[in-house]
């Protein structure tokens, strides 16, 4: 083998793998974009959708609560919340699925009125 040769085969290698991963990574993107478009918390118009979501994917929870708030407290006449660390996620869930009167609510709705409860300014 000349030293050419010994150049030009690291970039062969990747070159005849490339194809390969290419196909892998693409076929993984499809399945993960297809399970997250039939359940996203974003998608979730009620609580008691959100809720559902929530039992099977609590990152994605953690996101829309985060969210909610943040878009809640931007409204006109928000109400202050106060929370003391955070570490809010759980317990706002835990309210939700604990107060059935809230499951009709749209989702941000339903998530602020957790915060309000939860953490009042006092």
């Amino acid at each position: 083998m000349t030293w050419r040769n010994l150049l030009l085969l690291p970039f062969t290698l990747i070159l005849m793998a490339a194809p390969a991963a290419a196909q892998t990574a693409s076929q993984s993107i499809k399945a993960d974009t297809t399970a997250s478009v039939r359940d996203t918390a974003y998608d979730a118009t009620s609580v008691q959708q959100f809720l559902t979501v929530c039992n099977n994917n609590a990152q994605q929870c953690g996101l829309e609560i985060s969210t909610a708030l943040l878009d809640k407290l931007d409204a006109r006449n928000a109400t202050s919340v106060c929370m003391a660390n955070g570490h809010y996620e759980k317990p706002v869930v835990t309210w939700l699925k604990d107060h059935s009167d809230s499951w009709s609510m749209p989702t941000e709705d339903g998530i602020y009125a957790a915060f309000k409860s939860l953490y009042p300014c006092t």
